[in-house]
């Protein structure tokens, strides 16, 4: 009996401890909210947890954010090794994926653009466009290509006449075709159209220079001329038409009687001695030229439609379409065609002057200051021009398909097995500089604390008191059985001491 009464005090001591350290620990999650009887506020309602939730949360964060998940930690995680053999392990799949399964850069546009792709692309089209337009418009851009165009066409011009595969470069098979046909039907038919206006005249379609050119020629010409004229007048044919046109006029104007008194063959000679007098005279040599000029002029200033008018076939599209019908015909035999041929080749290379860019400028000294000047006036109109926008756009549209349905490892065939070496180094480096240098302002942006705290608050209190007791249940278990036991030991002390 002495012995239960022993046993009595530290028992329920145990009991009391057990129970009071049970209850502690659930006061800490409960109750979740304030309690209140007749009003009045009972203590130690809500609990230690619900009650400093907030200041619980903002503690938890700081502590994380400051201890747990520093900047240090972080970069030092991000930077460690089995990260680094992850991030390899990516390139080295990715590199395998693109490399060895012929997938093109629409393969990964259509992944990554989806129903985008076209919008997109287009609007990639546009830019390029824009900007080769832009680039060409560009002064000193139209100049380079003016220059680079006229530099080509000189050093093409710059060459001997006998340097030329005249058999290659004369190509005059075109005038069988009907299509050339009727293109040369049409454009006579429009120039006859255009050249009918009463005020076009020869010099308004032949160039100054061709003209001034005749004129100088004529007039270097003219001392040989001149004999030229008396040797004509001494061919049988010409002396016997010269005499019938002197019978006729004195017959007309004198009557048949006088030619009983007039000797036709001594008036013939009596004239051509007295031109022959005449145009050994320097000064009658001039005022032949002079006329011979005015000649000229007249010619030159006369409507052409006058000239025309008396052109009956050309004005007669059956008749026109007949002509040239019988010149191809003549022509339209590899033996005629090759006789033309030869002729314009032995005229050509029969010229005094062997250098073709010489022979040109001779008949214009700034032929190629003409030539860039005509190029870059072309160049400027085309690139205005909306036709030239569209082409643009359509070859760099060409292109960009060319290129997205390029397999991707076309572009790295000849290059060896180096080349997946070299993109795990590029893309490492770029992850180490990224994580040294850029992460710091990251990881400040991202607020660690911040976050773990807002999270906490987030929770409700039945899910911190889950989380805490997944963590420590054992732990307050613990606390629990140990309450017991000093509760055992402290009602065991007075039986002691009794």
């Amino acid at each position: 009996m002495d012995f239960a009464r022993l046993l009595v005090s530290p028992i329920v001591g145990s009991i009391i401890g057990y129970f009071t350290n049970w209850l502690a620990i659930k006061m800490l999650f409960r109750p979740h909210r304030e309690i209140r009887f007749f009003n009045l506020k009972l203590p130690f309602t809500p609990g230690i947890i619900p009650k400093e939730k907030e200041r619980i949360a903002k503690s938890v964060g700081n502590a994380t954010g400051k201890y747990i998940l520093s900047e240090e930690v972080i970069i030092k995680s991000l930077l460690n090794e089995e990260v680094i053999e992850g991030i390899n392990k990516i390139i080295t799949d990715t590199y395998n994926d693109i490399f060895h399964k012929d997938k093109t850069l629409n393969d990964f546009l259509n992944y990554v653009l989806e129903d985008n792709k076209e919008e997109n692309i287009e609007f990639l089209n546009k830019k390029v466009s824009s900007f080769i337009i832009a680039y060409l418009s560009r002064e000193e851009n139209l100049d380079f290509v003016t220059k680079y165009i006229t530099d080509f066409i000189q050093d093409k011009l710059d060459t001997n006449i006998e340097d030329i595969n005249f058999k290659e470069f004369i190509k005059i098979d075109f005038i069988k075709d009907d299509s050339f046909k009727q293109w040369v039907l049409n454009q006579i038919t429009a120039c006859r159209k255009y050249l009918s206006n009463d005020e076009i005249s020869l010099s308004n379609i032949i160039p100054d220079i061709f003209v001034e050119t005749a004129m100088d020629f004529v007039r270097s010409q003219a001392t040989e001329w001149m004999p030229l004229i008396l040797k004509i007048m001494d061919q049988t044919a010409i002396e016997n038409k010269i005499k019938d046109i002197l019978q006729e006029f004195i017959q007309k104007n004198l009557g048949k009687f006088t030619l009983i008194f007039v000797d036709i063959d001594k008036l013939y000679n009596k004239i051509r001695n007295y031109l022959k007098d005449y145009i050994q005279e320097e000064e009658n040599q001039k005022e032949i030229l002079k006329q011979i000029n005015i000649f000229i002029n007249q010619i030159l200033e006369k409507p052409i439609s006058q000239w025309l008018d008396k052109i009956d076939f050309i004005n007669d599209e059956n008749e026109l379409e007949k002509r040239y019908d019988n010149i191809i015909f003549y022509l339209n035999n590899t033996e005629k065609i090759d006789i033309l041929k030869e002729k314009i080749k032995d005229y050509i290379v029969n010229q005094e002057e062997r250098n073709l860019l010489k022979i040109i400028k001779a008949f214009k000294i700034d032929v190629i200051y003409e030539i860039e000047k005509r190029i870059k006036r072309y160049l400027t109109y085309l690139i205005n021009k909306e036709d030239f926008i569209e082409l643009i756009k359509s070859l760099v549209n060409k292109e960009l398909e060319r290129l997205f349905s390029t397999p991707v490892n076309k572009f790295i065939e000849n290059m060896g097995n180096s080349v997946e070496m070299h993109i795990k180094n590029f893309v490492l480096k770029l992850y180490k500089e990224f994580v040294i240098k850029q992460s710091p302002y990251f990881i400040k942006q991202l607020d660690i604390s911040d976050i773990v705290e807002n999270r906490i608050i987030e929770f409700d209190t039945d899910e911190m008191e889950e989380i805490i007791l997944s963590v420590v249940d054992r732990e307050l278990k613990v606390i629990t059985w140990l309450g017991g036991l000093l509760g055992f030991i402290i009602g065991f002390v007075p039986v002691l001491f009794g």
